[in-house]
């Protein structure tokens, strides 16, 4: 989309979500302006969508998307060219890497879990590539761009998961707050995530 404003959010939402895949019983926003505005809660009010947002400076609240936008970055670093001109190009091709591997924390594809059959690769894709001989450079770089991502979701989702668990795990204690405790808030202001 071209802008983060309402309007723009707002329409975005209705045309490529609601229209492809249907009006959603509940959607889990951040703190984004777009998705607190009056143009964003008068489209739920109106779907009858219950809109639930994150906890300010909180975003593990939304963990799975967190965590499948780290992979996604992670994706297009490897290929996004030096000026950072070409990621919007990229992206589709990270999606469908994405929702056409299958993910350890369901051992589904997240394909499959949307819309009930699994994503079928091409054979030639899953092998390793083949030596160059007479294939067009696009068509050659296409299958190797797609081998090569489908080889690092699938290292990157399975160390994902055990590193998140230890960290989850090793985290895991309780913190007793009372009423008029002072409680402090860490501002993790984002960087670039593309950048290395």
């Amino acid at each position: 989309i071209p802008d983060h404003q309402a309007n723009t959010v707002a329409e975005a939402f209705v045309v490529h979500f609601v229209c492809v895949h249907g009006i959603p019983e509940t959607i889990l926003t951040d703190q984004g302006t777009e998705f607190l505005s009056k143009t964003f809660s008068e489209v739920c009010r109106l779907l009858k969508i219950n809109k639930v947002n994150t906890s300010p400076f909180h975003p593990q609240t939304n963990g799975s998307l967190e965590r499948s936008h780290r992979t996604l970055a992670e994706y297009l670093r490897h290929y996004v060219d030096k000026n950072l001109s070409n990621w919007d190009h990229l992206l589709p091709y990270a999606f469908f890497v994405y929702n056409s591997t299958e993910h350890t924390s369901t051992n589904f594809q997240p394909y499959a879990l949307v819309y009930g059959r699994t994503l079928e690769i091409p054979i030639k894709l899953k092998s390793e590539p083949e030596p160059r001989y007479n294939y067009d450079d696009y068509l050659y770089d296409l299958k190797q761009s797609m081998q090569e991502s489908h080889k690092i979701a699938r290292e990157k989702l399975v160390t994902r998961k055990i590193k998140s668990k230890q960290g989850y795990d090793k985290k895991e204690n309780s913190i007793d707050i009372h009423v008029k405790d002072l409680i402090l808030l860490k501002d993790n202001t984002a960087r670039n995530k593309l950048e290395s």
